[in-house]
């Protein structure tokens, strides 16, 4: 009985160590407050607040010091676009959101000119990155070889990204 409980209790705390996950300079990979996966900006998370860059369910993505790429399944999207009895099931909620088909690709630049930028309640603040999204397949394509992502930086599966 006492392996059991050892077991659980390695099964329970013993594979947390893996996020947050340093995507360089002033961003990591972390779960959301609906327990989805989402690329922050660490400076935000420094003041106590998570600045969202990215948030959905991340299906893929990758990083090197240039750039973040992600493929995302758009959570807040498909909760606006169901019933609101959907809506405010949560398991009725999770089955729409892994049917859904909905997804989106986006880029973070990292290492950008500095420049001022307003959060939501109008303050003031120093941005270093930009991003472009959400876009089509299509779309992300294009922009990637636009921007000048090197072709070495492919999407990976999430578990895939982490595990390496």
């Amino acid at each position: 009985m006492r392996t059991y409980y050892l077991f659980l209790l390695i099964l329970l705390f013993g594979c947390q160590g893996t996020v947050p996950l340093s995507l360089g300079q002033d961003f990591y990979l972390d779960y959301d407050r609906n327990g989805y996966m989402a690329v922050v900006e660490m400076n935000e998370r420094d003041k106590g607040t998570a600045g969202h860059v990215i948030n959905g369910e991340i299906l893929e993505i990758n990083a090197d010091s240039n750039f973040i790429i992600a493929k995302i399944k758009p959570v807040d999207k498909i909760r606006k676009s169901v019933s609101q009895e959907v809506s405010n099931n949560l398991k009725k909620l999770k089955e729409e959101i892994a049917n859904s088909s909905l997804q989106e690709f986006w880029i973070i630049e990292k290492n950008t000119k500095p420049r001022l930028e307003y959060d939501l309640e109008g303050n003031t603040y120093l941005s270093n990155y930009k991003v472009y999204g959400p876009y089509t397949n299509n779309e992300f394509l294009n922009t990637t070889k636009n921007r000048g992502v090197s072709k070495k930086l492919k999407l990976l599966p999430l578990q895939e990204f982490i595990n390496s």
